[in-house]
């Protein structure tokens, strides 16, 4: 049953048009960010009611609302409804009732995994590298640079780091999502067997 759910959500999330998901100006090619509401249709067709709470696997995305200048972990209702709070970010989606993806501190999500009885973390690293953000303001080129510093620092907080090689895609470029998955399920059959090497199995 899981692996069918997880196959039915890969294949509604194909079915997504590169309209929906990067807005551009009309005079111009730079990007526009849209509401993260937009994705709701999706999110109501692939995920239907499921809620965090009762996923197999624990679930918690970080959010931060720029007001209070605080990290929430969103691990608790209904996935179409917790989504918008951890996927806006520049340039793609503007704040969702003033928060943003929360994705300059590993440490609340490693605390938490921690607390639901995880002893071996991996981490999934899509910034090394010379990524591309083509079509993005030189504010947003600076934030996405921030942000894959502070997460460099922060490597030795896990116990195994997926790197997925994507410097030849611009990071904003979902027409070649396809082979950006692929590039993930390579590093990802890498991964595992390192990961049962150092487990011993």
């Amino acid at each position: 049953q899981d692996v069918f759910e997880r196959r039915k959500f890969r294949q509604q999330m194909m079915k997504l048009k590169e309209s929906d998901l990067v807005q551009k100006g009309l005079l111009s090619s730079s990007l526009k960010a849209g509401e993260a509401q937009s994705l709701n249709e999706f999110m109501n067709m692939a995920l239907s009611s499921a809620k965090a709470d009762n996923s197999k696997i624990n679930f918690a995305c970080p959010a931060f609302h720029i007001g209070k200048r605080q990290n929430y972990l969103m691990n608790k209702g209904v996935f179409s409804q917790l989504l918008p709070f951890c996927l806006s970010f520049p340039p793609l989606f503007k704040p969702y009732q003033q928060n943003i993806a929360g994705v300059l501190d590993l440490k609340p999500l490693i605390d938490y995994m921690k607390s639901k009885g995880v002893n071996y973390i991996v981490y999934v690293d899509l910034l090394s590298g010379n990524n591309r953000l083509d079509s993005a303001n030189f504010e947003t080129e600076s934030l996405w640079s921030l942000t894959a510093a502070s997460l460099a620092k922060q490597e030795k907080t896990v116990n195994e780091i997926v790197r997925i090689p994507l410097q030849d895609f611009s990071l904003t470029d979902f027409s070649r999502r396809r082979e950006m998955m692929q590039k993930g399920q390579q590093a990802g059959i890498k991964a595992a067997q390192n990961i049962k090497r150092n487990l011993g199995l």
